[in-house]
């Protein structure tokens, strides 16, 4: 099937995306004098996101890069998130064994994320055996505590996610500034559905198409274990398997680097929206101390649950002031 796809690109004159660095780097080899132009016109060489990159990218690199050039490379590898496509995070994991003499800066400061949101984040990737060892710090303090939410099923938690939102709009948080997140597409039309109904504008993106992307509030939703939930893993998908053979457990660790992309989008709240006896694995990493579990609907007059009007933990009667922030609570 490879090669009839190759007789087709040459005969319609078609390159893809490979293709092009491919004839690149075969010009680059094989033509001293095109090499020659390249080496002397280019002294610096930076490459962003340089955990994304793919065995044949760093071909490229090394093809067009003056031996006395110098390459600065920008990356996390805890943010690798694009095998299915070709990505191999060894290339920055193990960055001084493809580049000799190198060096490497740690950028250890979060500006975005509260500090409970980036101490959690740091628990979860560090399930992860194969990444660079280090530890990220926040410069943004606050007591409020991700949320979780374990429902009973979908109509519940869509109820308990439509009840948050108008709480959000009422304290100022605008439309603009909610982000629904997601592993695969169909788990969010529920939401969709209702949302529409409703009349809620959201701003909703898979996972991978959120990379980048930052906001006050972020719900990510199907958290759950096991088939359709998240981690996802891929081990049944036989022409994945064929294409690019991966251990179950390297599966895992780029979906735990995916649910660290995920929660580090969100700048002050973060939901986590789950289901009673399914909860995701990636949600038992996060200490008790970084998360507040809800477990049933919230309602009016619910007697046994209460929440802290301030910073949002869920707290049982019978207190008078928040423990986590301190505030006053209504008798």
């Amino acid at each position: 099937m490879i090669e009839q796809y190759k007789i087709y690109c040459i005969d319609k004159s078609y390159l893809d995306f490979n293709q092009l660095i491919e004839k690149s780097i075969e010009l680059l080899q094989t033509n001293e004098g095109i090499k020659a132009i390249f080496h002397r016109r280019y002294k610096y060489m930076l490459v962003d996101e340089f955990q994304d990159v793919n065995k044949i990218q760093i071909q490229f690199i090394r093809s067009i890069l003056n031996p006395k050039a110098q390459l600065f490379c920008v990356g996390d590898d805890w943010q690798s998130i694009y095998g299915f496509r070709g990505s191999d995070v060894k290339y920055i994991v193990e960055f001084s064994r493809f580049f000799a003499d190198s060096k490497i800066f740690h950028l250890n400061t979060n500006y975005r994320s509260i500090d409970h949101i980036v101490k959690a984040s740091n628990e979860v990737i560090a399930h992860n055996k194969y990444k660079i060892e280090k530890k990220i710090r926040a410069t943004r303090k606050s007591k409020r505590k991700i949320q979780v939410y374990a429902g009973t099923g979908l109509e519940d938690n869509v109820e308990y996610v439509l009840q948050e939102i108008r709480e959000l709009i009422k304290k100022g948080i605008g439309e603009e500034d909610i982000l629904f997140l997601y592993r695969r597409s169909k788990m969010f039309d529920p939401y969709r559905i209702r949302f529409k109904k409703e009349k809620i504008r959201i701003n909703a993106k898979t996972i991978h198409a959120a990379k980048g992307l930052e906001s006050r509030v972020v719900f990510i939703i199907g958290m759950t274990e096991g088939y359709g939930g998240f981690p996802d893993i891929w081990m049944g998908d036989r022409i994945f398997q064929m294409i690019r053979p991966v251990k179950h457990e390297m599966l895992l660790e780029e979906e735990r680097r995916l649910f660290y992309v995920a929660i580090t989008r969100a700048k002050e709240r973060l939901y986590l929206i789950s289901e009673i006896g399914a909860e995701s694995s990636f949600i038992r990493e996060i200490p008790e101390s970084y998360k507040v579990l809800y477990s049933k609907p919230l309602k009016t007059g619910d007697s046994q649950l209460i929440l802290c009007p301030s910073c949002k933990s869920s707290l049982e009667t019978g207190y008078r002031f928040c423990p986590y922030c301190g505030s006053t609570l209504e008798s």
